[in-house]
This record gives C-alpha cells, structure tokens and sequence, in this order.
C-alpha cells in the first residue's frame, strides 16, 4: 500500500502549461523531455487538459439537406445500436466473441515495451554503480543561449516582450567546458541532486521543485542553483527570511521555467514547514519524524501519515510526497522500505523483480541496505526520464 497522498496516479496524464507562459528553449537547458510530473495527473496547482477537449467546438447555422439525411440515418443507426446492445444482446455478444471493446487501464510497463535482462545480477551490479548514477543523473550544465519570457509576454512580439536574459559571452571551448562540468571540479560542499548527502528540508524542497513539469535536466540544474550560494534556500532559515523577488532572482539564474508560480510555492513550503514542526527544528523537521515514531514497523502507516502532513502544505502533491519518501528513507527507518510505482513498473520490465513483487522484495535485491536501495531508485528513475534505461538494458541481453 502507498501513501493516500500517492493514490491517485496515473500513466500518460496530459498537461499545458500555467498561464505564465514561460519558455525556456536551449540546447543544454531542457535535454530530456520527461520529468516525474508527466506520470501523475493530480491536483498539484498546474493546469491540465479537459477530458474529451478534443473536436468540442460546436458549429451554428443550417443544415444542409444532405447533412440532414446524414443525421437522420446517424440516428437510425443508432437506434438500431441501442436494440443490439441490449443486456440480451450483449449477454449472447460477450459469449460469441472473445474481444472486449473495454479497454483496461495500463502501467507504464505496458505502455512501453521493454527488452528484460537474461542477466538480471550483472544488470543490478552495474545500476548501483557511482558510473551508472552518473549517467542517469548528468551534472547540472550551466546552460547558454536560453531564452526565457515573464509573465504575459510574447517572444514573437517585441512589444510586449521584455528583454530577456542576455546570453554570456563566451567562447564555443568554454561553452563546452560549462556544459560538460564533471563532478571532480565541482567547488568543495556543493550540492548534487542525487548525489549528495542532504537535510530533510533540502530533500522536501528538492521534492517540491522535482514535481513540477520540468524536464529531468532542467529539474537538477534548478535544484543546483537555488540550494547552492548565493541563493542557499535549502537552508531554512535562509528561505523563511527571502521575499518572492529573491527567489524569483534565483530561478532566473537557474533559467528554469514557471518562475512565478514556483517562487509563490517556495515561501509556501517555508511558512507550512514552520507549522508542522518546532523552533529550530525545520531543517531537520523533527515535528513530521516525532510523528511517525512510535508506529511500530508499520511503515505504510508511517509512510501514510508523512504524506498527509506534507499535503497540507501548498505546492506538495502526490508526485512531490513520493519523491520525498524515495529520497527521505535512507534516514527515516520508518518509512523504509518504499519503491514509488514509477520505479517498481520499471525494475519489472527490465527484469529485476518479478511481476508480483514490491518494496520489500526489491529492498532484498540490496540486501536490505536503506541506502543502495536509494541509490538504484535514483539511477532507475533518471535512466527512465533520460530515456537511456533500454540502452543500458540492451548491455546484459
């Protein structure tokens, strides 16, 4: 069982963006095309497409006759239909033929076919690897040339377009350089995503930014940017303290998209931060862990009531309370062990687990060690949303 804050997924769920219009157009900025958002159509404060919005507009004015006939037969028609899908009828149908015109919801598994490893343990080996970490998660490039527009702007006209981001001047050899940062430059104390080790409120917050509909690139380097100096807002207190200027000025920098609604959102989740936990307990917030201990191992409770706590707060979803019980497990005992379902379905069509299995049975596959279970999370969602699981596949086929 999953959280009740986690329920209500769902595969393939389509989306438009908020009404801020922001656009975000680069080589290096927005690489992958998938984030977590795309598998999740809850009400996370995003606008989504209508059901069945497709040919809705209506037409006015006459018929023509020939239409008229058209209609008329339309009807005879489905006259007809309705006396021979009667419940008799339907009964007599459902023997004769063995196809149902029902169709069945599907998992991302379904959805995407997939190739399973004949080789299952070098597989697993090579997924818990720091190169395999690596190769799903790329450092966060620095990005040059985007192009990015405020609120009720228009790139394609300059009148109401603002000047936007100047684009650094720099050399083809530097560019390539900031491009390709590897992680043995990175200053000393800089913050990864997912690859350093954080506090439960940098986790929570990376979770808030992660849910939004970025793309996995974009979504790291926006992480990279505001936890990092100058900005710092993986800090509490740091956060508490800036106003919605200073926080829109550090997503600017990271050349993000939906500034305006994810600075509104980031001083939510340090006043809803404030109100679930003690003084000088929110980095840590002790408050959500004191209240999931004491549950004994019933870890779906525990993991149960952490999403019902984080869902008060504004901006914390579904999809933002599954990454932070992904991530937080490795330090919160109680809620270990959780596999999200988007990871599960992936580790059954490759061939890690079976059809039937789940958390405990993939936390087997590291021997119960919190921490790689983590870890091989990370690597399985990033090779998903960077499109490069089948390839590494392919490797133990």
């Amino acid at each position: 069982m999953t959280p009740k804050a986690k329920s209500r997924t769902s595969v393939g769920a389509k989306r438009k963006h908020e009404d801020e219009k922001d656009v975000s157009s680069s080589e290096s900025g927005s690489g992958s095309e998938l984030s977590e958002y795309d598998h999740d159509n809850s009400d996370d404060g995003y606008d989504h497409l209508p059901s069945g919005s497709k040919n809705t507009k209506k037409t006015n004015g006459d018929v023509s006759p020939a239409k008229g006939k058209a209609k008329t037969k339309s009807k005879q028609q489905e006259a007809k239909s309705k006396v021979q899908d009667s419940p008799k009828n339907n009964r007599k149908k459902s023997q004769d033929s063995p196809k149902s015109n029902k169709k069945s919801k599907t998992s991302p598994a379904d959805i995407i076919p997939r190739i399973k490893s004949t080789n299952p343990k070098a597989l697993l080996e090579y997924l818990l690897s720091d190169e395999a970490l690596d190769y799903a998660n790329p450092a966060p490039e620095r990005g040059y040339g985007e192009v990015d527009w405020s609120k009720h702007t228009s790139p394609s006209d300059p009148k109401t377009a603002p000047t936007p981001l100047p684009k650094p001047t720099a050399s083809k050899k530097e560019k390539a350089e900031a491009e390709d940062t590897h992680p043995a430059i990175l200053p000393e104390g800089y913050i990864r995503y997912p690859h350093s080790d954080m506090t439960p409120f940098q986790i929570l917050t990376s979770s808030l930014l992660l849910s939004k509909p970025l793309s996995h690139k974009l979504g790291i380097r926006t992480i990279s940017t505001l936890l990092n100096p100058p900005f710092e807002f993986g800090k509490f207190d740091v956060l508490v303290k800036a106003d919605e200027e200073r926080i829109r000025e550090g997503l600017w920098k990271a050349r993000t998209q939906h500034k305006e609604k994810t600075s509104v959102q980031l001083l939510e989740l340090a006043q809803g931060v404030r109100g679930l936990n003690g003084e000088g307990e929110e980095d840590s917030l002790g408050g959500i862990k004191r209240a999931i201990e004491g549950l004994g191992n019933d870890e779906e409770k525990a993991q149960k009531r952490v999403g019902d706590m984080l869902s008060t707060i504004k901006g914390i979803g579904p999809i933002g309370v599954s990454i932070f019980l992904r991530r937080i497990q490795s330090q919160w005992n109680e809620v270990y062990p959780y596999v999200d379902q988007r990871c599960l379905s992936a580790a059954k069509s490759i061939g890690l687990v079976d059809d039937k299995a789940g958390a405990k049975e993939m936390a087997k596959l590291v021997k119960d060690d919190s921490k790689q279970l983590v870890k091989l999370l990370d690597t399985l969602i990033g090779l998903d949303l960077e499109k490069k699981l089948d390839d590494v596949v392919e490797r133990y086929t």
